[in-house]
């Protein structure tokens, strides 16, 4: 695993205080790829509990067990764990606090140079500064890599496992069904294996 690696939609992301893992999710792609996927920037960190699961990008982490401090006051809930599911790979359940992560600012340690610019989504400046020259700095949010991670106000350390790069694709995974097709046909041409969910 490379740490400059770009994470994507679909990135796989533990919490060290939760029981589960999830996958980072992108609501609405900015037209930037790597490879067939879409990258996320600094500002991708808007949880279920503020938004909702469908506009949301991280989601909760199962059962909340910090190491230091008090869990989230939430409900008590007991989740199963599967091998693929649980942070550990372990099986059986689990039962406590449910995960509600709240995040403290945004992506910490994002990859300054390359950038994305949100088009308005979460940075309305992004959009005005794009027809200008802007003299402060690069336009546009900072991308993330495998070295990025967010924390949460429960003490809990939010970082990627895998990129998500390497992971199938289907058509939910893209802006538009145009966007999706012309990947597909593109891999076909070329002779690239096509990696469907």
């Amino acid at each position: 695993m490379d740490l400059r690696e770009y994470l994507v939609r679909g990135a796989t992301l533990i919490c060290m205080n939760g029981s589960h893992k999830r996958k980072v999710n992108l609501p609405k792609c900015h037209g930037i790829y790597a490879g067939v996927h879409p990258l996320l920037h600094g500002l991708e960190c808007l949880t279920e509990s503020m938004c909702g699961r469908e506009k949301c990008n991280i989601t909760h982490f199962g059962v909340c067990c910090p190491v230091e401090g008090s869990p989230p006051p939430t409900e008590t809930i007991t989740y199963t764990k599967t091998k693929e599911n649980s942070k550990d790979g372990t099986k059986g359940k689990v039962t406590g606090c449910k995960c509600e992560p709240i995040i403290i600012g945004t992506w910490q340690n994002p990859y300054f140079y390359t950038r994305i610019v949100d088009n308005g989504d979460k940075n309305p400046e992004d959009r005005q500064h794009t027809a200008v020259i802007y003299k402060d700095g690069p336009v546009g949010q900072s991308t993330l890599t495998m070295n990025s991670f967010l924390v949460c106000k429960y003490g809990g350390i939010i970082s990627p496992v895998d990129s998500g790069q390497y992971n199938g694709i289907s058509e939910n995974d893209f802006y538009s069904t145009e966007d999706y097709l012309k990947v597909i046909q593109t891999q076909s041409r070329n002779g690239a294996p096509i990696n469907y969910k």
